[in-house]
């Protein structure tokens, strides 16, 4: 088999004209530039971790060997997070279902629920979890009850955004099946 001819590579693999390689060079330019105005304000100063080697040492230091002494008090906190994620995860998906049915277009009862329904979706999923525990924390106080509420708002708008997916494919006639004889839409 011969070699195909350097015309015919340059119809296979075109070589980029001068505009395009310009276009990509101001890219590039424009792309520099705002990396560097980003570590401007982010006041990044890779030398900082350099003579900050010091303090990095020091953690490190004092720990190893762990102190086994405080193992017990460790286990109990560390318990107590499981517990969190646990119960927030379980409320979230169980608040996020009906929010889910509200939030697909094609099975939602109304049109003012399906807003709505999208409307409290994007307000937990832009608010920020530690707002949430803010918020939670000004209403009921410290401890870990307001860490479970944070958590569930935030999973709740993540699981209710993951639900409707697949419900999408349903008509409202395919979703009237499921509904008992003699149910009127509202009790459904």
């Amino acid at each position: 088999m011969t070699a195909p001819a350097s015309a015919d590579m340059d119809t296979l693999l075109p070589r980029p004209g001068l505009g395009s390689a310009l276009r990509r060079l101001l890219l590039l330019m424009l792309g520099g530039a705002i990396l560097g105005q980003s570590l401007v304000v982010a006041r990044a100063r890779p030398q900082d971790l350099v003579t900050g080697i010091t303090g990095i040492s020091d953690i490190l230091r004092r720990a190893v060997p762990p102190d086994v002494q405080i193992l017990p008090r460790a286990l109990g906190a560390a318990l107590e997070t499981v517990d969190i994620a646990l119960l927030g995860t379980c409320v979230a998906v169980v608040l996020a279902i009906p929010l889910a049915v509200l939030a697909a277009e094609n099975v939602s009862p109304s049109r003012p629920l399906y807003l709505g329904g999208r409307a409290a979706i994007a307000v937990a999923r832009a608010v920020p979890d530690l707002i949430w525990a803010l918020v939670f924390v000004t209403a009921v106080g410290l401890g870990p009850f307001p860490r479970v509420l944070a958590l569930s708002v935030h999973s709740i708008a993540c699981s209710a955004v993951c639900l409707p997916k697949p419900s999408k494919t349903l008509t409202w006639v395919q979703s009237t099946r499921f509904r008992s004889p003699g149910q009127t839409r509202c009790r459904s």
